[in-house]
């Protein structure tokens, strides 16, 4: 999977919220406070997927407003000739340069194909730009995922596919090969802390798209490669 250095999207050491460290509650689902769409299916467009949700996220965030917005940017992101040929950045860098329509306006099409123009330029919302985050530890992903959801590569392989329900902490690689969107965090009633990820596999998936996955398990680049690669949107 190529990983590109966005033109819009600032690469951070120390990290944009560092300063609510001590501030961060113990349990964040952003599902329950509206911010979440419904679960979808994707065919091998996780990137698009991710980064929209993401966005999603930020608009409803700053706008009270949550729409189903445009998976179908893949169109218009001009990376590679099929649906795989993208990442989250450079879906953040076409937002911030053109705007976003809502899904209705664009709908979907489970493939690439030429960029409508017409349809993209209907916009629905907006952002200002991305973060990038490489290598962060546990501690920062929990304070970026108190502020807004957030968009990570992970790794699929062994029984992850497989995951029905419950907490997560099965066989797989740190080499990442998906993207997900972490919605939320908590501890469950015997004290294993975990991540709440939005999946882009439909509702018959896990738990209807979801899925926990243990939280500090003191892999180096987190359970399945969580902590290697995250990034989200930036709105006003």
């Amino acid at each position: 999977m190529p990983i590109i250095t966005p033109r819009f999207s600032k690469t951070i050491t120390s990290f944009k919220y560092q300063n609510l460290t001590n501030e961060v509650p113990e349990n964040v689902d952003w599902r329950d406070q509206g911010v979440v769409t419904n679960v979808k299916n994707q065919c091998a467009c996780f990137w698009a997927f991710s980064a929209v949700a993401a966005v999603e996220g930020i608009v409803k965030i700053k706008t009270g407003k949550l729409q189903q917005l445009s998976e179908q940017l893949l169109d218009c992101v001009q990376l590679g000739n099929d649906c795989s040929g993208g990442n989250m950045e450079s879906a953040y860098d076409y937002i911030v340069e053109n705007s976003i329509a809502s899904d209705s306006n664009y709908e979907y099409q489970e493939h690439k194909g030429p960029c409508d123009q017409a349809k993209a330029a209907k916009k629905a919302a907006e952002i200002t730009g991305s973060i990038k985050i490489a290598n962060a530890n546990e501690m920062q992903l929990k304070v970026f995922v108190a502020q807004q959801p957030i968009s990570v590569y992970i790794n699929t392989d062994g029984d992850f596919r497989q995951y029905t329900v419950g907490i997560y902490n099965g066989n797989c690689k740190d080499s990442t090969n998906h993207a997900v969107v972490i919605v939320g965090y908590s501890v469950s009633e015997d004290g294993t802390k975990f991540w709440i990820l939005k999946n882009s596999w439909g509702t018959g998936w896990g738990e209807r798209g979801n899925m926990r996955i243990i939280r500090e398990s003191g892999f180096p680049k987190g359970p399945c490669g969580i902590l290697t690669m995250s990034s989200f949107p930036d709105a006003q």
